[in-house]
């Protein structure tokens, strides 16, 4: 076992989670696709579930109904009984379910699967440090590479939240998001679909390999890109839209950008160029879901760790 995972660490409750958000249905139709043959996602030593989220904001092809389901999982927002929207009251449902939130919780990991419109390609996403979801991740991404027919993995970090997360798979022990594009909201696409349920099975492979003690002891090296820093669009004085994110940037996801390279083009043709620091990775690049939270796209530093 890699010396960067407890040796304590036990996995045997998972739970694959799907339609999170209503109108990303790749994670909905990988786990309806479970449920109608459980057998496909059980593997020895391991007890899992798969669960649909969010019904209600599935039917209206919506990401929420009231609110994000994906926001609604913070310990006191949970143990609210005053609270009582669609969101909310499916977060106490969920949490009922696969927890309770903190150490009693029946899960020991969850795999929460959602889709974007950008071209995020194929994404294991861990907030803040967890060792154990990062040498998964690195195994994933290993092991993907090195198919005859190999996929491209990325790992995403989002920074630890200052205070108590409000994400569903911090209802387990350990929660991964596996974020996958480009997916136009309330759409499936099969180049898309077919290797994220390859994704899923091998994570799924592996966890089973963990809980069986089979995990390699050599570290391994893996790339990581922690979300750092948004950028909104740019507005006039009465908060109106005065450029569109540039067309080469919507084709660049992941690639770093420069000082000077197009970033928003307004509505007369004239180019806004970056004027960051150099050398970001643009990520979550002109996401629909994001416009109403003024978030144009989103900017990571590349580093290399091994786990």
């Amino acid at each position: 076992m890699s010396p960067h995972v407890p040796s304590s660490d036990s996995i045997r409750t998972v739970a694959l989670v799907g339609g999170t958000h209503g109108d990303e249905l790749t994670g909905v139709a990988l786990v309806r696709a479970f449920q109608q043959h459980p057998e496909r996602m059980q593997r020895p030593g391991l007890d899992v579930t798969a669960l649909i989220a969010n019904e209600a904001a599935i039917a209206a092809c919506r990401r929420g109904v009231d609110g994000d389901l994906n926001r609604s999982f913070a310990a006191a927002e949970l143990a609210d009984a005053s609270l009582h929207s669609v969101e909310q009251r499916r977060a106490k449902a969920i949490n009922a379910q696969l927890g309770p939130k903190g150490p009693d919780t029946a899960t020991d990991l969850i795999l929460d699967f959602h889709s974007a419109a950008s071209d995020m390609g194929l994404n294991c996403n861990i907030t803040g440090e967890d060792p154990f979801l990062f040498r998964l991740a690195a195994l994933a991404i290993h092991r993907l590479a090195a198919e005859p027919d190999p996929l491209a993995v990325r790992c995403y970090q989002f920074p630890a939240p200052t205070g108590d997360a409000p994400y569903l798979p911090t209802i387990a022990r350990h929660g991964m998001g596996v974020e996958v594009g480009p997916v136009m909201p309330g759409s499936l696409n099969a180049a898309i679909y077919f290797p994220t349920l390859c994704l899923a099975h091998t994570l799924l492979d592996l966890v089973a390999e963990y809980a069986a003690g089979r995990w390699p002891d050599a570290p391994l090296p893996l790339d990581v890109y922690t979300e750092i820093d948004t950028i909104p669009f740019p507005r006039d004085a009465d908060g109106r839209l005065t450029a569109m994110v540039h067309p080469e940037r919507t084709r660049r996801v992941y690639q770093p950008l420069q000082p000077g390279d197009p970033l928003f083009l307004d509505f007369h043709g004239r180019t806004i160029p970056y004027t960051g620091a150099p050398g970001l990775y643009p990520t979550f690049v002109n996401e629909p879901s994001y416009l109403a939270k003024d978030i144009a796209l989103c900017l990571a530093r590349h580093s290399q760790r091994m786990v």
